[in-house]
């Protein structure tokens, strides 16, 4: 496959294609796929699931973490696709999305800082109101589950 080709997934991705992206990924593209061209300071290193994330394709975003992205997966300076959504990029539904899918809002990059540091003032709030509600859910959700496998038991 050319190089053109191997490119087709991640351009699809950053363009917000999703029929194109979902096509590709039917034809065997690697999902986690690591775009490296050596000339482009600013796309190198960076996988498909974060070049949708930083245009804000949530749909898109959604579709590569049903296919199996690696949501940790970091570029050369140990961002994420969470702290490239939000990193000068304001993809705040996008954020969300990627936190819904299980993305570390705790992870740190290489300059030791987190997706909160990214946010303006307005936005960090909003946001960590956000990841309370989230980890209230899924702390709900647990104990639904725990509940009913204890009845299942009886």
């Amino acid at each position: 496959m050319n190089s053109y080709r191997l490119m087709e997934l991640y351009y699809a991705c950053k363009a917000g294609d999703l029929d194109t992206v979902v096509e590709r990924l039917e034809e065997g593209y690697d999902v986690n796929e690591v775009y490296n061209t050596g000339n482009d300071f600013f796309d190198d290193g960076i996988t498909h699931l974060m070049a949708a994330a930083m245009k804000g394709h949530t749909s898109v975003v959604k579709t590569l973490v049903e296919w199996g992205a690696d949501l940790e997966a970091r570029e050369m300076h140990g961002c994420t696709a969470l702290m490239l959504a939000v990193y000068d990029n304001d993809q705040i539904d996008v954020a969300k999305e990627l936190l819904k899918q299980g993305s570390d809002w705790y992870s740190v990059d290489d300059r030791g800082e987190t997706v909160l540091d990214f946010l303006s003032e307005e936005d960090r709030q909003m946001m960590e109101d956000f990841i309370i509600d989230l980890e209230c859910e899924k702390e709900l959700g647990e104990l639904d589950s725990e509940s009913e496998s204890d009845t299942d038991f009886y």
